[in-house]
């Protein structure tokens, strides 16, 4: 793990970047300051952030080696190390993070798409093989709306809802709909789970909190200090949100229609049977790439 600064400790100029030189310069000091400071993917993080405080792409960085680094964009770099040294996720400096195919805004009110929750996604996938049917999508606490969209770009004729408790949530998965040109397929609402969604669908999908809430204290700091908490308690057992879900849930569906949720560890048994209490049948259960139960499509 690395070594923590306070909150309110800021990396001085002489810790960080040191005034003038090139962009390479700068990019080696900083590798260097983040291994002081015990980070593992300092090499990478370093190249990213001094890309970023550039203004190129990380794939630039090489052919902008040996330009000079502006006072200002000195000052930028040094914030990003302040910040990352401080534990807070690099997708959180950066703005976005990579998920399935495509790029999406992340801020401090989203929790940041992870390659796990992409195991919905093929799940879908592998079920739904017609894509070119009008299917209607509901995406139930969409975030930064990466589930919802990711399906929409493989479905090309279908449409979709996702909906969220958290109005700034709302804001940054409305940004990643027009950013994807996906305006108008998706809608974007907030919404206490049901209460602003009108309609049946095709295919539901769901990324629920389910931490214990006792155990997010335990969580890596990355996690537990700087992701949203509401998105991430689940009550006294961690299933209170799917508990929620299948109350409202069958009035929703399309006959035949398709649920895909994720679920944590060893949560899956628990789940099946919230879910078989109320009528549907599982149709699948899917592990991640750690081999984890945690996808459960099912239908009713």
């Amino acid at each position: 793990m690395p070594k923590m600064l306070k909150a309110d400790q800021n990396i001085s100029t002489r810790s960080g970047p040191e005034q003038g030189g090139t962009l390479g310069v700068k990019m080696r000091q900083a590798q260097k300051l983040l291994r002081e400071r015990q980070i593992d993917t300092a090499q990478l993080d370093a190249r990213l952030l001094a890309a970023k405080a550039f203004g190129c792409a990380p794939a630039d960085v090489l052919w902008h080696e040996g330009d000079r680094m502006s006072s200002q964009a000195t000052k930028r770099l040094s914030g990003y190390l302040a910040r990352r040294i401080g534990g807070e996720p690099m997708a959180y400096i950066l703005g976005q993070r990579s998920f399935w195919k495509n790029e999406f805004t992340v801020t401090r009110d989203t929790l940041i798409p992870r390659p796990d929750s992409e195991t919905l996604i093929s799940a879908v996938l592998e079920r739904i093989t017609d894509r070119t049917a009008p299917y209607r999508f509901l995406d139930l606490g969409t975030g930064s709306g990466c589930l919802l969209l990711s399906l929409l770009r493989e479905y090309p004729a279908a449409t979709g809802i996702g909906v969220d408790i958290s109005a700034a949530a709302v804001s940054v998965a409305i940004k990643n709909e027009q950013r994807l040109n996906l305006q108008d397929r998706a809608g974007i609402l907030v919404s206490n789970w049901f209460s602003k969604v009108d309609g049946t669908f095709d295919i539901v999908v769901a990324n629920p909190p389910y931490i214990v809430d006792k155990h997010i204290d335990d969580l890596e700091p990355d996690i537990r200090d700087f992701e949203p908490r509401r998105a991430l308690a689940g009550g006294g057992d961690g299933l209170t949100s799917y508990r929620d879900i299948a109350v409202s849930l069958p009035d929703c569906l399309k006959r035949d229609a398709l649920v895909a949720i994720e679920v944590g560890a060893g949560q899956s048994g628990d789940v099946c049977e919230i879910f078989g209490a109320k009528g549907f049948r599982i149709d699948g259960v899917f592990q991640d790439l750690g081999r984890r139960d945690r996808c459960i499509l099912m239908r009713r």
